[in-house]
């Protein structure tokens, strides 16, 4: 089964996207970023949802980690933020996030065809 790691400080949206994904995927939750980063060094994820505003490392700065680690660089990385805007999404795409779930998530499906969309395009 695949791993799907939720790196999210809310504790309900960590919930909520266990529960949408957990009947396919492994799933694995983080609440902040040097968390997540000390997990994925114990278990590999196949694909991370990550929050961009996290305290201690910020979702900006675990993906800088991520990208330049050999073990995790490409891991397909979901940025998941309340910033919705066409401008951010496409600095977020630029910043090396591979797709991009804005909050609150209202669509589950996206979420869903998002993800098996990268975990089939691999990392």
């Amino acid at each position: 089964m695949k791993r799907v790691s939720v790196v999210e400080d809310s504790p309900e949206i960590r919930l909520l996207v266990s529960v949408l994904l957990s009947r396919s995927y492994e799933v694995t939750e983080y609440a902040d970023g040097q968390e997540a980063l000390d997990g994925f060094a114990r278990s590999r994820p196949d694909l991370v949802l990550l929050d961009i505003s996290l305290p201690r490392i910020d979702g900006t700065e675990v993906l800088a980690r991520m990208r330049a680690d050999p073990a995790l660089e490409r891991i397909p990385v979901i940025a998941f933020t309340a910033y919705a805007s066409a401008s951010e999404r496409q600095r977020l795409l630029d910043l090396g996030f591979d797709d991009h779930i804005s909050k609150p998530l209202t669509d589950f499906q996206l979420l869903r065809g998002t993800v098996e969309r990268l975990l089939q395009r691999g990392g």
